[in-house]
């Protein structure tokens, strides 16, 4: 078993997927379709969130945004935010040097089939009332391609363009509470397909900032089947033994590109890429038993193995939730980092990840 396994050319796998697409004839699909992302940070392994990513911005020694367990937050201890979990994304303004500032980036959001309904973006944060005199603070941009420039800063329902972390500082809060902050954007302005939030934290020398669910409503045009393709994009080359579980072998990519949108997830009246059946050419083995029990994960977009993650956050069971399902059942779709993951015993591992290459 452990040689069929090894990297040597012999663990070559040739995946044939059938996707459709489900762009159903209807007055409805004219109509703004709103998907809601929400972004808790609830994988204890998987940080930036799926499909984000982090990047110093300026004068950066050791500021930055960390995966922080409530369990362990000190610098203020904030407690979990409203809707639950157990993570928040913190910037560690308390150890960070003084003017430290970085930049963490979203995936990309389609706001292209708003009909003139504002897409929302929206995050608690911890607002406390240590350290008066530092202005460590948060600010919110918005651009069409992952970086700052030419990105747009944005205020939020308040008036505000910056966010300070000390609770008496405008716009005012109750000292030592979560506070949820809207930023509103114009349908008409806002009709790209791609757009990429830019959350900013610079450190002053004060407490630590927290932020968690972080929530968008998008309004996604359909995905088009011409700019979908798959490639191979991971191979695991260790050996794998006999009866070993849940263990990394191969991933597969899903790029959605040219000029799709993210594609509608509501049911009968879904427009995104689906991903109907997957067949595994298992070239290293020819004894059956060797790939008993191969199962698909979702992992979020990340290359690391995570078979806990669940985005968005919570699931409601039923519903259809954005990205959707797990284990071979409906699998929502683009614009985002998606990976679904195969591991079993002994066998093989498959990553289902939609993203825009473009």
């Amino acid at each position: 078993m452990e040689n069929n396994y090894q990297n040597q050319g012999l663990m070559r796998y040739i995946f044939t997927s059938v996707l459709a697409l489900l762009a159903l004839i209807s007055p409805e699909i004219s109509k703004a379709q709103m998907v809601q992302q929400i972004e808790s940070f609830e994988s204890a392994t998987i940080f930036p969130a799926p499909g984000w990513r982090q990047q110093k911005y300026a004068t950066n020694v050791s500021g930055a945004f960390v995966l922080q367990p409530y369990a362990s937050a000190t610098n203020p201890a904030p407690g979990a935010a409203p809707g639950g979990g157990v993570n928040a994304m913190m910037f560690n303004s308390f150890t960070g040097i003084n003017n430290d500032t970085s930049i963490i980036i979203t995936k990309p959001f389609d706001f292209s089939n708003n009909a003139g309904v504002n897409p929302q973006f929206s995050f608690y944060m911890y607002r406390d009332n240590g350290f008066a005199a530092n202005d460590d603070h948060i600010r919110v941009y918005i651009n069409t391609a992952p970086n700052m420039t030419g990105a747009t800063l944005l205020s939020n329902t308040l008036g505000a363009n910056k966010l300070p972390r000390y609770s008496a500082s405008a716009p005012a809060a109750t000292a030592n509470t979560w506070n949820l902050y809207t930023y509103d954007l114009a349908a008409a302005s806002y009709l790209a397909k791609r757009y990429y939030f830019i959350i900013m934290g610079v450190c002053k020398d004060g407490n630590n900032i927290y932020l968690d669910r972080v929530t968008t409503n998008t309004y996604p045009s359909a995905t088009l089947a011409s700019d979908v393709k798959i490639d191979l994009f991971l191979q695991n080359g260790a050996s794998v033994g006999v009866g070993v579980n849940n263990h990394m072998i191969v991933g597969v990519r899903c790029i959605i590109d040219g000029t799709s949108g993210c594609g509608v997830v509501n049911g009968a009246l879904s427009t995104a890429v689906k991903l109907d059946s997957l067949l595994m050419n298992t070239n290293g083995t020819t004894n059956v038993l060797d790939i008993d029990d191969a199962k698909i994960y979702y992992t979020g977009g990340s290359t690391l193995f995570d078979t806990t993650y669940v985005s968005p956050f919570p699931v409601t069971a039923g519903t259809d939730d954005y990205p959707a399902r797990r284990f071979g059942q409906t699998i929502a779709v683009p614009g985002t980092n998606l990976d679904f993951v195969n591991a079993a015993t002994s066998c093989v591992y498959l990553e289902y990840d939609t993203t825009f290459s473009g």
